[in-house]
């Protein structure tokens, strides 16, 4: 249809756009809970600060908990909380640039091997064995790769062994020591 052609549609394309179109919203939905569930503990908890379950933000905020559960999901996922989920334990706020507690050992171990030379400059990281090694999923090793990133000693690179982490050359930056917990 970037053709600009009138055509009519096939059977069945209505219904396919209009649930894309329900997938959208619940999308930027989701997006603008995530925004305002981030400024909500921005400025309500000081950092390490425990707070409620999704339940009882939902109906704080007056929104619903399925959203609110997906965008605590979300703010763990990219590093700025630790969120137990429903009855596992507690939830808190990290201080900017704290490690996530779950993290602590990967980025510890990488660190070493990458500054004692075990893994040389150009080298992808495997990744999917580091993480399960560390006992994290797959997709959580951008959240427990950022402190290296940040600190110069790996960077996320399309290279000869498709898209993923490559250890990159010394010098590295000024933090090559872990920082936070």
């Amino acid at each position: 249809m970037t053709s600009g052609k009138a055509c009519t549609a096939p059977p069945g394309l209505e219904a396919a756009r209009r649930a894309e179109h329900v997938r959208n919203g619940v999308a930027r939905r989701r997006a603008l809970v995530v925004c305002l569930l981030r400024h909500y503990l921005e400025t309500t908890l000081e950092v390490g600060a425990p707070f409620p379950p999704a339940k009882v933000l939902a109906a704080d905020l007056d929104l619903h908990e399925h959203d609110v559960a997906y965008a605590l999901a979300a703010l763990d996922q990219a590093g700025e909380i630790v969120y137990a989920g429903a009855g596992r334990g507690r939830s808190w706020r990290l201080a900017p640039g704290e490690r996530h507690p779950d993290d602590v050992a990967f980025d510890t171990a990488v660190r070493a091997a990458v500054l004692d030379g075990r893994h040389q400059p150009g080298a992808a990281l495997p990744t999917t064995l580091l993480a399960r090694r560390h006992q994290l999923h797959e997709d959580l090793v951008p959240r427990a790769a950022r402190h290296l990133v940040r600190d110069g000693l790996v960077a996320w690179l399309d290279g000869p062994a498709g898209h993923g982490l490559y250890v990159q050359p010394p010098p590295y930056g000024p933090q090559t020591a872990p920082t936070g917990s």
